[in-house]
This record gives C-alpha cells, sequence and structure tokens, in this order.
C-alpha cells in the first residue's frame, strides 16, 4: 500500500554503520545493527516504553558508501556519546508500507525502487538535499518477523513534481 503523506519536520539522534550494496548482506548487518541500538537505548535508559513508542532507520550515503541509522525522537536530551542527530525536513512523502516479515523486505525494496517509482508521475527528491535517501518508520504495529507487523518507508518527494497535499 501506498499513500502521499505530508511529515512536519522530526529530530531524531541514533547510532549509523556502513552498509554494502547487498540486500542480502545488508539485511544480515542491520538486524545486528538494530539488536546494538536497542540494547544501547535500554542501557542508557532512553528506551520508549509507551504504547506510543516509534523509531526511525535511516538508509543515506555519504561520497559513494552508504550507511544506515537506528534512531528515536530527539527531544533536547543529552546527546550521548557515538549518537548522531538526523533530521527529517518538511515536507510531502510517498509512504509505502512493509507488511509480514523482515525477511521479505527485499521484495518491498525492489517493488518500490524498481517498480513503483518506474511507474510514478511524481519525483524523489535527491539525497544530497534531504540527507537521506529514505526513512523507515516503526512504531507498535511492527513485531519482528510477525506476519502481521507493518513498518512505513518514506520517500521524500520533490516539491517540482507538482503535487500539492490539500489539508
Amino acid at each position: 500500500m501506498k499513500t502521499i503523506t505530508h511529515v512536519e519536520s522530526i529530530e531524531t539522534f541514533g547510532l549509523s554503520i556502513k552498509i554494502t550494496t547487498s540486500q542480502t548482506q545488508n539485511a544480515i548487518l542491520i538486524q545486528k545493527h538494530w539488536m546494538h541500538f536497542n540494547t544501547e537505548i535500554q542501557r542508557l535508559k532512553l528506551s520508549q516504553n509507551t504504547a506510543n513508542w516509534v523509531k526511525y532507520g535511516f538508509t543515506y550515503k555519504v561520497s559513494e558508501k552508504y550507511f544506515y541509522c537506528a534512531a528515536i525522537p530527539f527531544s533536547g536530551q543529552q546527546l550521548p556519546e557515538n549518537f548522531q542527530r538526523l533530521s527529517i525536513p518538511k515536507g510531502v512523502y510517498i509512504v509505502f508500507e512493509h507488511a509480514g516479515k523482515m525477511d521479505d523486505i527485499k521484495n518491498t525494496i525492489y517493488m518500490i525502487y524498481k517498480v513503483e517509482l518506474s511507474k510514478a508521475i511524481v519525483q524523489v527528491e535527491d539525497h544530497l538535499k534531504v540527507g537521506f535517501i529514505h526513512f523507515e518508520k516503526y512504531d507498535s504495529r511492527f513485531n519482528w518477523n510477525n506476519p502481521q507487523s507493518v513498518f512505513e518507508i518514506h520517500l521524500p518527494l520533490k516539491s517540482s513534481s507538482g503535487f500539492k497535499l490539500m489539508s
């Protein structure tokens, strides 16, 4: 399922790792990274123990290297060592849902980038302008490797796409 939505600016902070161009390798790297990140936010007493929790995953590129950052919302707390801040700029985003087990994420990413975007009438913003290629939003609908699990993948749209979201 895909939708178009307006996102307000969101400040986050988290931990990054270098990833590869192989989706298979990245699935393993990112899974281990999330386990490390969740351990760190629990150790630092930053974990969100509420029904309305939210976490973010960013895929971004620096020069020719790809990175992934697991993050939580930033609300002015002191930034722990090794953590970095990332901002989601206010704007219009196309949002795809990944439903099902994490093992199937390769299929969803392929569908987004090779099928859906090739026939889309909107244009995705350049990663250099927004700071990331896409971001994932995890909330209470997400449950690791559960077939009913859902999370969102957000891609920023170019303002010149001619698309305006009506309130």
